[in-house]
């Protein structure tokens, strides 16, 4: 068995092709795709290869560009949401924010048979959170939601991908949570826990066989976290080359 859970951002408009392209890959080798709820009840326990889309922020794009695609193959994605976006109208932590989905469209999004889960309410590093503002931040996400839509967040996304022992403490204390998703590349499995599930990073232009190359890499941990700390140390050095003065 292998479920493999995807994670994107924003779909621009002219990556719409090469999104759908990606996914009619999986499908045409044969991977089943599941919501995440039917992912956390049924993949684990099932053979066959288990395919789950998510978006991560709100940018309006996933209502605007990736709905369609997935409407169009059947696929149910699930939406983590920065709450603070919507109500603000795009997303601000970025150099360029980018405009975030409206309620009326999260409201359609729904209707689809889509889900939508938490991002918390601002999007900040939950390594640097005092406790008091950790469940701020993840049950104001959660309230807002359910005030606005009707609808219960059962699945939480950790900011940047960012945990550690005590994050997942925390979560694991506040209760209510079906899941919570990391940015650590990889395949789910029988034995998973569901408060740390494996995401792959993905990027919608990618062509498919750049995607088999990145989940290849991604599922063997050992390669990936070599990788990782190449690009990490590769990425050091090219800022003290940008501060040096020669």
């Amino acid at each position: 068995m292998a479920w493999r859970i995807l994670a994107y951002h924003g779909i621009p408009a002219d990556s719409a092709g090469a999104f759908a392209r990606q996914l009619d890959h999986f499908l045409g080798q044969g991977w089943q795709s599941v919501g995440l709820s039917e992912g956390l009840r049924s993949a684990p326990s099932s053979r066959g290869r288990f395919l789950t889309v998510t978006f991560d922020d709100g940018q309006a794009t996933v209502c605007e560009v990736a709905q369609r695609v997935l409407d169009d193959r059947g696929i149910k994605g699930t939406l983590y949401l920065v709450t603070d976006y919507v109500a603000r109208g795009q997303t601000y932590r970025d150099a360029r924010p980018d405009r975030a989905c409206s309620w009326e469209q999260l409201r359609n999004w729904l209707e689809a048979g889509h889900e939508i889960g938490s991002h918390t309410h601002t999007h900040v590093p939950l390594l640097d959170c005092p406790h008091d503002w950790y469940a701020e931040e993840l049950e104001r996400s959660r309230h807002v939601v359910q005030k606005r839509l009707g609808y219960r967040p059962l699945h939480f996304a950790y900011p940047y991908g960012s945990h550690d022992r005590t994050t997942y403490a925390r979560l694991k204390a506040l209760g209510g949570w079906a899941s919570a998703a990391t940015t650590e590349r990889g395949t789910n499995g029988p034995g998973s826990d569901p408060l740390l599930l494996r995401r792959d990073l993905m990027e919608p232009h990618w062509s498919p066989g750049h995607v088999r190359l990145r989940l290849a890499v991604g599922a063997c941990p050992t390669l990936f976290r070599a990788l990782r700390s190449l690009r990490l140390a590769l990425a050091g050095y090219r800022r003290r080359l940008d501060t040096t003065v020669f």
